[in-house]
């Protein structure tokens, strides 16, 4: 099953109006790649694609939810603590933040309810604050995407942004849609609360118990999916779980999600949109709409019966001929007609996939001898 990935007029009202906090970088020359797919977060089937979901891209601001990874394991093993403080960064390293003003403290716990709105300094103060520094928050990173099957994943900072000095090294941070469903899979494994928590929710509230609290800012989240999410679990019957969007002008706009549908969790994601000729918040509308619409095909094409049955095991079986003799001085020999299942592209490596149902036994797919 194959959907081109398109958008149409969508009322999301005022909160399309939203100008989030995004990263930008000043890489010279562009690496735009635009994809997009769905996939089954239960079977790893890729359901639908749009362009290579094996192409290498910089993963902007979606570089955060592998960091928050870090944080919450490094939380749980007491190398972190919620409670603690953390100082944005200072201002010499040039992040223009609209929320979260260099030097400004805040609790952990915050930082984290923080994430949707993506303050590219909270992620450096993390970092910096980690045992071990930056190098070990990183290379922390890297061991996690790794554990999670990831083969053509790399990062080199905590997030996403390459401010100009750094530029060189945009092509030294990159992922694939591929390995982005495998962290995706592996978050929502090992994290599934805290995924609601902190990348799930249409507004962001803070911890009162933080000393900080009178000084801190109001933030939003950076997609209007989340912004609407009640709306469009009303109107389209599709419940969005989480979601993380990035945007740098490297490698442009991008967003994955997870949402429910006819309770069936599936991921999507879309990279690569780029600016449009109005203004840049353009690119952030479309690759929303982009990946509600994918969303929406899948929707519209596999119903809840069809997902009791076992769609996503096989493709439609093709017939083919075999044995059969075309010398005239030898008797015929039948025709066996077999089906031949050819199983769905899947995300998953091999050891993390669940066991194939076997396809039932219909009269199309049964194997058939023909007499000549």
């Amino acid at each position: 099953m194959r959907y081109i990935s398109g958008f149409s007029s969508l009322p999301f009202a005022a909160a399309l109006a939203l100008t989030p906090s995004f990263a930008h970088a000043s890489c010279a020359v562009p690496n735009i790649v635009r994809a997009g797919a769905v996939a089954d977060a239960t079977t790893g089937d890729i359901l639908s694609t749009n362009g290579n979901i094996d192409a290498r891209f910089n993963p902007a601001s979606l570089t955060k939810i592998i960091s928050t990874l870090v944080i919450l394991e490094a939380t749980q093993n007491g190398q972190m603590s919620l409670t603690q403080n953390i100082t944005v960064v200072p201002a010499q390293d040039r992040y223009d933040d609209t929320g979260l003003l260099p030097g400004e403290i805040i609790t952990l716990e915050n930082a984290l309810r923080a994430t949707s709105s993506s303050q590219n300094g909270i992620y450096l103060a993390i970092a910096r604050a980690y045992p071990g520094g930056q190098a070990a928050f990183v290379g922390r990173m890297n061991e996690i995407v790794r554990t999670g099957g990831t083969e053509n994943t790399h990062f080199i900072n905590s997030n996403g942004l390459f401010t100009q000095e750094h530029s060189q090294n945009c092509d030294q941070q990159y992922t694939t849609i591929r390995d982005l469903f495998r962290i995706l899979h592996y978050a929502q494994r090992t994290h599934p609360n805290e995924m609601r928590q902190y990348f799930g929710q249409p507004q962001i509230t803070y911890n009162n118990n933080d000393p900080n609290i009178t000084s801190l800012p109001t933030l939003y989240p950076t997609s209007a999916l989340l912004a609407n999410r009640d709306n469009i679990a009303a109107r389209e019957g599709i419940d969005i779980d989480f979601v993380k969007t990035g945007f740098i002008r490297y490698s442009g706009a991008h967003i994955f999600a997870s949402a429910t549908i006819n309770n069936h969790r599936f991921y999507g994601i879309e990279i690569g949109m780029v600016p449009g000729a109005s203004s840049e918040n353009r690119s952030y509308r479309i690759r929303d709409m982009a990946l509600l619409n994918s969303f929406r095909a899948v929707r519209d094409d596999f119903s809840r019966s069809a997902f009791m049955t076992g769609y996503q095991q096989l493709a439609p079986a093709r017939v083919y001929f075999s044995n059969m003799s075309l010398n005239a001085n030898q008797p015929a020999q039948p025709i066996q007609l077999q089906a031949a299942s050819r199983p769905r592209d899947n995300f998953l490596p091999v050891s993390l996939r669940p066991a194939l149902m076997q396809p039932q036994q219909t009269a199309d797919s049964s194997p058939v001898t023909l007499s000549m």
